[in-house]
């Protein structure tokens, strides 16, 4: 029986050898293939499972204890207790040195929920500024398209220019050859600053400021007569029905020596086109190529401010009307040769 206890005893010492090559090779491998996150999890959730199993082993032992008056019971029972405790120790102490992985982490988590929690105070910050900046950039925005809007009535008047469309009564094309002072030049037009009133006894209309404008050539158009269902060309001028007629379109601008404006002070530069715009209220057109005997059907004369802007437009109708009478006017006293209309209202 001597002899037998060592044998068991030295017999132990390959299995514990080879249980800690095998554990550290595990342990090793995990290391090597895992990621560091799933490792330490791997490693703490085995600690705190050997902790548990030798608790559990160790409460159910202690529960169940061995009869004493059986050696060879109570020697097995005292057996497992030392491996129970084995794993407990072993669980302690892998959860033990999981700590110098966990304390580190914990540090640099916290210092990341700090590092975070600045981040997100400074962009808080900046993006109270972006939205001042933004503010302020809408703001401006919205002023620059007010002057924007505004830029053309502000502008100083630098050109003006007539574009006067024309339906007179008849097919025929009896257009006055060129007759009098200024032959090559076909008509004229008025700009008045006064509210005149369409009368075909009606005294010429005071103007300050404007100068004449001249047309020098004329486009007939529209064409038509009873028995056609239509213009022969495109007819730029609103169809009357039934009624024989014929159209014409005549383009006016300032003459090429002149300013746009003659103000009473010579020194003093032109006035804006919003101020022109609204001294523009009625217009004089005298007409040379047209017989004092035609009659205008309708017609509509678009005034234009420097540029086509809408702001700087006004678009005069021309009601049906025959030639003024009135002293000053084509056809009267002298001879009978051209016609002098006038228009007010405007859109």
């Amino acid at each position: 029986m001597c002899k037998k206890t060592p044998i068991k005893k030295t017999s132990r010492i390959p299995k514990i050898i080879c249980g800690i090559i095998i554990a550290t090779f595990i342990a090793v491998v995990g290391y090597i293939s895992l990621s560091a996150f799933w490792f330490w999890i791997c490693w703490v959730f085995i600690g705190a499972g050997l902790v548990a199993i030798g608790c559990i082993g160790e409460w159910v032992l202690f529960i169940n204890p061995a009869p004493e008056s059986d050696e060879k019971l109570k020697s097995h029972h005292r057996h497992r207790e030392l491996q129970f405790i084995t794993a407990v120790a072993i669980g302690v102490t892998m959860d033990f040195i999981g700590l110098f992985h966990e304390m580190p982490e914990a540090i640099r988590l916290e210092q990341n929920v700090v590092d975070i929690g600045t981040t997100n105070a400074q962009l808080i910050a900046s993006n109270l500024l972006v939205s001042q900046r933004v503010e302020e950039l809408r703001q401006t925005n919205n002023a620059l398209e007010l002057q924007l809007k505004d830029w053309p009535l502000k502008q100083r008047v630098s050109e003006i220019s007539v574009t006067l469309f024309l339906t007179v009564k008849g097919t025929n094309d009896d257009r006055l050859p060129a007759w009098g002072a200024y032959s090559n030049t076909v008509a004229y037009m008025t700009l008045c600053d006064n509210a005149v009133t369409y009368s075909n006894k009606f005294s010429p209309p005071i103007t300050t400021g404007f100068d004449q404008l001249e047309a020098h050539d004329l486009e007939p158009v529209g064409m038509m007569n009873s028995s056609t269902s239509g213009l022969m060309s495109i007819d730029l001028i609103s169809p009357l029905v039934n009624i024989e007629r014929h159209g014409y379109i005549v383009r006016f601008q300032l003459p090429w020596d002149m300013t746009a404006l003659n103000m009473s002070h010579g020194s003093e530069p032109s006035m804006t086109a919003g101020e022109a715009m609204g001294l523009i209220k009625g217009l004089r057109i005298d007409l040379k190529f047209l017989p004092h005997d035609a009659e205008i059907l309708e017609g509509h004369a678009k005034v234009i401010v420097n540029n086509n802007n809408p702001s700087t437009t006004k678009v005069f109708d021309i009601p049906p009307q025959k030639a003024l009478e009135d002293a000053g006017a084509f056809g009267v006293e002298r001879d009978t040769k051209g016609f002098t209309c006038i228009s007010t209202n405007w859109h």
